[in-house]
């Protein structure tokens, strides 16, 4: 019984000393440096993504890469290996977490592009947690047609608008 026990308490131990040592920690470093220092290595590891930061926070968003078709919330298969090398360095960095924000064009009503942002985001959260990023970590969001970053006057301006954005910051 007090080997079972004891076992117990080191298999304890040696899992957190392991997940410890496998993540970027801060406890020594400022929350900038370590929010540069995972900007730095998403540019790095997913160059198809613009990677920009803002206070405490860094924005991933995929401008040139289409993520969605029009009317669809799954994510493309051709935007799958780019986030997994998104989601393989946030397992770095498990100090952080991501806020998802799904978006549209502005074809349709403003209930049916709400449903879709929302469904589009949470896609991508599903993606990122089958790529081995905790769902505690993760909130989503849908924002339907607000905030276009190209004209929704062209289908390319639209393309761009079906997108999803990723907001890190550093989780207390």
């Amino acid at each position: 019984m007090r080997t079972t026990k004891f076992l117990s308490v080191l298999l304890v131990a040696v899992t957190m000393l392991t997940s410890m040592t496998a993540c970027h920690t801060s406890k020594k470093v400022t929350n900038r440096r370590y929010m540069s220092t995972l900007k730095r290595d998403l540019k790095r590891h997913i160059k198809d993504a613009d990677v920009s930061k803002a206070g405490d926070t860094v924005r991933v968003v995929y401008p040139e890469l289409v993520m969605f078709d029009f009317d669809k919330d799954q994510v493309k298969a051709q935007a799958l290996p780019s986030m997994e090398r998104f989601a393989n360095t946030l397992r770095d960095y498990c100090l952080v977490h991501v806020i998802v924000n799904g978006y549209t064009d502005n074809t349709g009503t403003d209930e049916v592009n709400l449903s879709l942002s929302k469904r589009r985001a949470e896609n991508a959260k599903n993606t990122l947690e089958t790529d081995g990023v905790g769902n505690t970590r993760i909130v989503t969001h849908g924002l339907g047609s607000a905030n276009p970053i190209m004209s929704n006057k062209t289908p390319e301006g639209r393309q761009a608008n079906r997108r999803v954005e990723f907001v890190i910051y550093e989780g207390k």
